[in-house]
């Protein structure tokens, strides 16, 4: 279970960044003055990896409570854990995206189909 309340937490961050209206211009300034910086913040697989690392890191730090309960396996391996954690939230962002736009996508269908329905009534 906190794997999903992890993956939902780390996409939530991530598409924020990456597709709001709110941190467009933030997106398009780095896209201006720092190309490469400007790429990661445009991109899902990207950020989603930065911000897995950051949801983790916050967790394992303390500042998130006990929200997730990270397993001890790799306790002494915290780089690789981390690393871990950041590639699962990608895959995680990646998934979750993929599923919001087949639903927008079927939303947008239904919509023209209902759009042309109604011209042809008319």
């Amino acid at each position: 279970m906190w794997f999903i309340y992890f993956s939902v937490a780390s996409f939530s961050l991530c598409y924020m960044v990456v597709a709001s209206y709110i941190f467009s211009p933030i997106r398009n300034f780095f896209l201006v003055k720092f190309p490469f910086i400007g790429r990661l913040l445009s991109c899902i697989q990207c950020f989603g990896f930065w911000s897995g690392l950051l949801i983790y890191s916050l967790c394992k730090s303390g500042m998130m409570g006990s929200m997730f309960l990270f397993s001890e396996g790799f306790s002494d391996f915290v780089f690789v854990e981390a690393i871990l954690y950041g590639l699962a939230a990608s895959l995680a962002s990646v998934f979750l995206n993929s599923i919001i736009f087949f639903l927008n996508s079927k939303d947008t269908y239904i919509i023209s189909k209902n759009q042309q329905e109604n011209d042809e009534n008319n």
